[in-house]
């Protein structure tokens, strides 16, 4: 049987085709509502200047590109409120899954971003 951290890895999903509505994969899919959100969070903040931040440019240069190239990476650990050992188990499935995906090198492999989503918290 899958660990709830594996179905989370399976089901990573490029904001992209959040954006476009694209089909997406099982549980993804229930959830796209709050996974347009955070695609549009991270557009309006992350892709932003902000007065806090003690420093010229976006609150992460690397948001916009990843967003652009389609490498902006979300996932969503399903069901119940997971324990503080299943949020690290399924944060390591992912991580493993992330390294596995394109681009692996040259420059646009900087720009590789993963953003786990966890619903019930």
């Amino acid at each position: 049987m899958r660990t709830r951290g594996q179905v989370a890895a399976d089901t990573l999903v490029a904001a992209r085709a959040v954006e476009r509505g694209e089909a997406l994969p099982e549980p993804a899919q229930r959830y796209a509502a709050q996974l347009a959100a955070v695609t549009q969070w991270a557009r309006e903040f992350l892709c932003q200047p902000h007065p806090a931040l003690g420093r010229a440019g976006r609150v992460c240069p690397y948001a916009q590109p990843a967003l652009d190239n389609g490498t902006f990476w979300l996932t969503v650990l399903p069901g119940a409120a997971p324990t503080p050992a299943e949020i690290a188990a399924a944060v390591a499935a992912c991580r493993e899954r992330f390294t596995s995906l394109a681009p692996r090198s040259g420059r646009d492999a900087q720009f590789n971003s993963l953003g786990p989503r966890v619903p019930c918290l």
